[in-house]
């Protein structure tokens, strides 16, 4: 090094108060690569290097920045964690995921085509009245007409009997659906499962053993192996109603239909399969557009059969934690909330973290991207603030399972909503 000249290492001082302050070096930084005496004595990448040594040293160190020989992995790392990526995170990925949603969001079905389902909803001419419009001088006849409307002699209320009145005959059985019309019931809600050889059919359960005695899975049992087993041996009232098989998805719909009534279709299944499946059956029943609604736990399925038919009819079935629990009491609620999905700890805690990131996405997302026009809430859920934010979405609310007389008629003329049960014995229905 030429005399009278010194390397400069300043890392450790952004601002050089007074010249004594400085750290200098008669010998080059041992490993530093990036502070290194150049040919001339100059610092090798200073912006400022005609300066006099000491002036270098007091410019700030954003004018003096020396060249860096680092890896662009790391270079990559370092811009992913820096403030300003992460506020582009928090600025764009809302206004993204609502651009993505209103994408691919389906429309609607035709509100008249709904009320044919449904029944008119009356409230919805309520909810539309400007605020202007309901004074001092009219609020008596605007709440008396409110609650003629939560009559349940509108048509707004139905009784929907689940898995066919399941507790009147054997479920999903098509005794039960005959059964359903001799007692004037004019709603059923029937499931839908695959079999291993892909044969839609008429079944609730993964396994048959609580509605057959045969520890068998459904899903590998194919049609020849369970048409012949008997759904009412566990039934209590076997007497009665003895040797009914598992019917096909196909006749029980074609039973209903001929029977006028409307079917709330259950999707149970989580393959693909079923989506043909249900797309086969629309085509080959056209008036199930008028006279069925599609609903279940899965919206993803319910999506992509709207997707290829946007005029079928569908709503969102949903209890509380459905991911990581495989059974839900609402009377146990308090202490338990069902049998566990997954016995190992840290799966079992992202199932609940996935219960509660659904219910964000059920409430933002699902209504809008699906199209659905319902939503089938546990019955211990349902509240009048429930119903009335459902209702701002524009979805009308259904109670399941509402089996007991007095919580009938508190879903039916306390909180005006049709619900799902299991017996028509109390139904509050006209």
């Amino acid at each position: 090094m030429p005399a009278g000249q010194t390397n400069i290492h300043t890392k450790n001082a952004p601002y050089a108060k007074h010249w004594s302050d400085l750290r200098v070096p008669t010998e080059p930084v041992p490993g530093n690569h990036c502070l290194r005496p150049s040919n001339s004595g100059r610092l090798a990448g200073n912006r400022t290097r005609d300066l006099p040594i000491i002036e270098q040293a007091l410019q700030p160190l954003h004018h003096r920045r020396p060249t860096l020989h680092c890896p662009l992995k790391v270079t990559v790392l370092t811009f992913l964690f820096t403030s300003s990526f992460l506020s582009y995170i928090v600025l764009l990925g809302p206004i993204v995921l609502y651009g993505l949603v209103k994408y691919y969001s389906l429309p609607k079905p035709d509100a008249s085509v709904v009320d044919e389902i449904l029944g008119v909803n009356p409230l919805y001419d309520l909810r539309n009245k400007k605020e202007n419009e309901v004074t001092s001088g009219n609020i008596k006849s605007w709440i008396s007409e409110f609650d003629d409307h939560r009559n349940p002699s509108s048509s707004t209320v139905q009784s929907i009997g689940h898995r066919a009145y399941g507790l009147d005959a054997p479920e999903n059985s098509l005794i039960a659906i005959k059964t359903c019309q001799v007692k004037g019931c004019k709603n059923i809600e029937i499931d839908v499962m695959l079999t291993k050889d892909n044969v839609p059919i008429t079944y609730h359960d993964c396994d048959l053993s609580r509605i057959t005695g045969k520890p068998q899975n459904v899903l590998d049992q194919t049609w020849n192996e369970i048409k012949d087993l008997d759904i009412s041996v566990n039934h209590p009232l076997s007497e009665k109603f003895k040797d009914e098989k598992i019917p096909k998805f196909e006749d029980a719909v074609s039973l209903a239909l001929s029977l006028n009534m409307t079917i709330y279709l259950d999707v149970k299944e989580c393959k693909p399969e079923i989506v043909d499946a249900v797309i086969q059956l629309y085509r080959k029943f056209p008036e199930l557009h008028t006279r069925s609604i599609v609903c279940g736990f899965n919206p993803l399925l319910t999506y992509l059969i709207r997707r290829q038919d946007p005029k079928i009819v569908c709503a969102i079935t949903w209890r509380p934690f459905f991911y990581s629990c495989s059974s839900y009491d609402p009377y146990y609620r308090v202490t338990s909330f069902g049998e566990q999905r997954h016995k190992n700890f840290f799966r079992h805690l992202g199932a609940v973290i996935s219960d509660h990131l659904y219910d964000w996405v059920l409430y933002n997302i699902c209504p809008q991207l699906v199209g659905a026009v319902a939503i089938l809430l546990a019955k211990d859920y349902v509240s009048p603030h429930e119903i009335t934010q459902w209702e701002r979405k524009g979805l009308r609310v259904i109670a399941w399972t509402v089996n007991l007389p007095v919580e009938k008629m508190h879903y039916a003329r306390v909180l005006g909503v049709s619900y799902i049960t299991d017996t028509v014995v109390g139904d509050a229905h006209p």
